[in-house]
């Protein structure tokens, strides 16, 4: 990676595509079977591109602090429900509001109650100006958001918090004291510490 480049959507994909391709080699060497015929030692393995998770939407921002999502996304196809659509390319406003319960408490237990609020559409064609949109990282916390989870944005850049899931990897916060005070915020990709 080169420290001082932003990484936009195009070098995003151009970076999944490279990664999507996977070879297994040992040196050249073949198998030989029994009937004489040589064993390939490699394989393609052809992976979707995504920047995609349910609630938070996606794993990646933009300046803004709005969603990336490029992959699967929860539209409203009939009033009241509510699906997982594949092949989307949209930016998700940081504002959606997120499934809640009766008491208006974010509900993370209810993945398909609620979709999140598109902005638009983005072009991923060759030449579009989207695909010159700086990734950022997700800002987090405090682990004790709203909702019982950790906090996506994290407090005071939405009104929601918008993580669905549990700490996604306990090792996020330095030390268990930390829980109600440690906040990570956004970078844009190539500076994340």
């Amino acid at each position: 990676m080169i420290p001082n480049r932003s990484i936009g959507i195009s070098t995003a994909l151009l970076s999944l595509a490279i990664c999507s391709t996977v070879a297994l080699a040992d040196n050249d060497e073949r198998v030989q079977p029994e009937h004489g015929s040589h064993v390939p030692t490699s394989m393609v393995i052809d992976l979707p591109l995504s920047t995609q998770s349910f609630w938070p939407p996606s794993e990646l921002y933009d300046e803004n602090g709005n969603f990336i999502v490029i992959g699967d996304l929860i539209k409203e196809v009939r009033p009241g429900v509510f699906q997982q659509v594949p092949h989307q390319a949209a930016l998700v406003s940081k504002n959606s509001v997120p499934p809640l319960d009766a008491n208006g408490v974010e509900d993370p237990n209810n993945w398909f109650g609620a979709a999140p609020k598109v902005i638009r559409n983005l072009n991923l064609r060759p030449g579009s100006p989207d695909l010159d949109v700086v990734l950022y990282s997700a800002s987090f916390g405090p682990v004790a958001g709203s909702g019982g989870t950790p906090r996506i944005p994290r407090i005071g850049e939405s009104r929601y918090n918008l993580n669905g899931e549990a700490i996604p990897c306990p090792d996020t916060f330095p030390t268990v004291t930390q829980r109600t005070n440690y906040f990570r915020p956004s970078y844009p990709l190539q500076q994340v510490p």
